[in-house]
């Protein structure tokens, strides 16, 4: 129809989705264990945290309450000694914690950054103080030091700004990712998202992960592993991770953490535990979890250990950006256009009806489409290969996605029996990427094939009491997790939560027998008007073998009808020419 499209590769990463999974790798543990079962002799805790929460994230709209006596665009009022909040902000390759302390001396809350640690890069005012009435923090003070925070992370693509009401005050503000990466932002410590509402708060639960001294490399990674229920507000693969361990060249071993599915959208978020201070955090740096970055001569600051992340392409199609952790597809997720109050990114559309897209190449293009053939037998088979047979792949392919992504989600945190009895994080199927072609990519995983002992059947052990003892097997002879996958079958997972399994899978053979019989249908009622206009053709320019057998036989007996009266007349004439002639001789 001849409108012109534009792929606009926004994130620069369109050529790089071939990074499987978000990962965090204990790539600087103090010292690594020559053995899975060495105690480690860490106390402490740690917290786990995957999701993003969009391309733009809102606060709410801070208005005056006399309830907390706060004025317009306050956000805290007077603290007290010790109070201290801690916001994490995470972005592509980047990760800032602003924190505001109260300065029980000044009366005022202090912001500061760790990307200014002892000064370094810091602006003129630093750190800076609230502006509030009483030393209540407000939206302005927290827009500025955002705006000169996040413009020193070096990725001129976040921006903060804020709106203001009719006095002129600023009451509510906005970070969002020019570059339409999706934003992440998690209370390390206090609760300053909460407090600060709208779109900062990450819905997905922040889980608690306790270290006990006597607990190994391998009973961590099954602590982590065995969180995946819904007792801990998990309940689907993308809110969770497994852990697994790996040895390196030196046959030491270390943790992982990778997300249960990729993209931008599941982004990880290591924190420290509950605590009010930040000791907790020397579990996640015993563990290899943290990592520092030179911010100056001899100046670090600390940082999870990001190793790998999967990024989603960002491109336009009809002016309409949209976001894809997948190279092949025929929906994406929209991002609204401004104004909108969701851009979560989070919901699939599809992008043009009948239309797939295979991204190979950064950069931008123009395709025209034309359409041709506009019916017929040909028509009929370019509608067969470019959207019924696609349309039905699509559906295999999710279905078979999504048994992975949940099978797999639930094998993970389950034991294995026998020789593999402490045994968590591996995978039942072989983990598929993408929904495009998962159907063909489906097979079980080859350490299950050689091992049946590691199919993650029985869950964690309970105390008399029925309190769970994490990160030891209940034993060869529970199947509680494998009842938990077993539910799999009647779990509303595919078609965006609104089909099952089975559901989805008979709703396109449904389909494909009504496409069948519609086809049928309309070959019959199509044979049938043929035969209509053959005869009615036929009526107009054929010949009728009755009428003209009518005609021959009318024109025989006018034939001897004349022939007769031919014989008369010349009957007569002879008798009157010779028979009257002789008349007077």
């Amino acid at each position: 129809d001849n409108r012109p499209i534009d792929i606009i590769d926004y994130s620069g990463m369109l050529g790089a989705l071939s990074v499987t999974q978000h990962e965090l790798t204990a790539v600087n543990m103090r010292s690594r264990p020559m053995s899975v079962d060495e105690a480690l002799g860490i106390t402490g805790s740690f917290r786990i945290q995957v999701g993003s929460q969009g391309t733009r994230v809102t606060s709410d709209l801070f208005r005056a309450s006399a309830a907390t006596g706060l004025a317009d665009g306050e956000i805290m009022g007077p603290g007290s000694a010790g109070d201290k909040h801690t916001l994490r902000i995470g972005v592509a390759d980047h990760q800032v914690d602003i924190t505001a302390s109260w300065n029980n001396s000044t009366k005022k809350w202090e912001l500061t950054s760790d990307l200014f640690a002892n000064g370094i890069n810091a602006p003129a005012a630093y750190p800076a103080t609230s502006t509030g009435a009483n030393g209540a923090l407000t939206v302005a003070d927290l827009t500025g030091f955002l705006q000169q925070t996040l413009n020193a992370t070096g990725d001129a693509g976040l921006t903060v700004y804020g709106g203001t009401n009719d006095k002129g005050i600023q009451t509510q503000f906005y970070i969002e990712s020019t570059s339409n990466h999706l934003i992440s932002i998690s209370d390390v410590e206090g609760n300053l998202a909460q407090i600060l509402g709208g779109s900062f708060v990450n819905e997905n639960p922040a889980v608690v992960i306790n270290v006990e001294e006597t607990d190994s490399l391998a009973i961590i990674r099954n602590k982590i592993n065995e969180k995946y229920q819904a007792e801990y507000g998990l309940t689907e693969p993308e809110q969770w991770v497994h852990a697994s361990l790996q040895q390196d060249s030196d046959q030491s071993w270390y943790l992982t953490i990778a997300a249960n599915v990729p993209g931008e959208a599941q982004r990880i978020t290591l924190m420290g535990g509950d605590g009010a201070d930040d000791t907790s955090m020397q579990v996640l740096r015993r563990l290899g979890m943290t990592s520092n970055v030179m911010i100056g001569s001899g100046v670090y600051r600390e940082v999870s250990a990001i190793v790998t992340e999967a990024v989603d392409a960002s491109f336009t199609f009809n002016t309409v950006r949209y976001l894809s952790s997948d190279n092949m597809f025929n929906e994406a997720r929209r991002i609204p256009a401004s104004g909108s109050s969701d851009y979560s990114a989070t919901k699939l559309t599809e992008v043009e009806e009948g239309m797939w897209f295979n991204l190979k190449h950064a950069g931008m293009t123009a395709i025209t489409v034309r359409h041709h053939v506009k019916n017929g037998s040909i028509k009929a088979l370019e509608e067969a290969r470019d959207s019924i047979i696609p349309n039905l792949k699509a559906t295999l392919d999710e279905i078979a996605y999504e048994l992975v992504q949940n099978v797999n989600a639930y094998q993970y945190s389950g034991y294995g029996i026998g020789n593999d009895i402490d045994m968590t994080g591996v995978a039942f199927f072989d983990p598929v990427w993408s929904k495009a072609g998962a159907a063909k990519k489906l097979s079980v995983n080859d350490e299950i094939v050689r091992d049946n002992a590691l199919i993650g059947a029985a869950m964690g052990r309970k105390d008399g009491n029925g309190k769970a003892m994490y990160g030891v097997s209940a034993g060869s002879g529970d199947g509680s997790n494998a009842g938990r996958m077993s539910l799999l079958s009647t779990a509303m997972i595919v078609n965006g939560g609104t089909m099952t399994l089975g559901g989805d899978y008979d709703a396109m053979l449904a389909q494909i027998g009504a496409e069948a019989g519609h086809a049928k249908l309309m070959f019959t009622a199509q044979s049938t008007v043929m035969d209509q206009i053959d005869q009615q053709r036929k009526a107009v320019s054929g010949v009728n073998l009755d009428e003209e057998l009518m005609d021959i036989i009318v024109l025989n007996r006018a034939f001897g009808a004349m022939s007769r009266y031919i014989n008369t007349i010349d009957e007569m004439l002879d008798r009157i020419i010779n028979g009257m002639g002789l008349v007077g001789r």
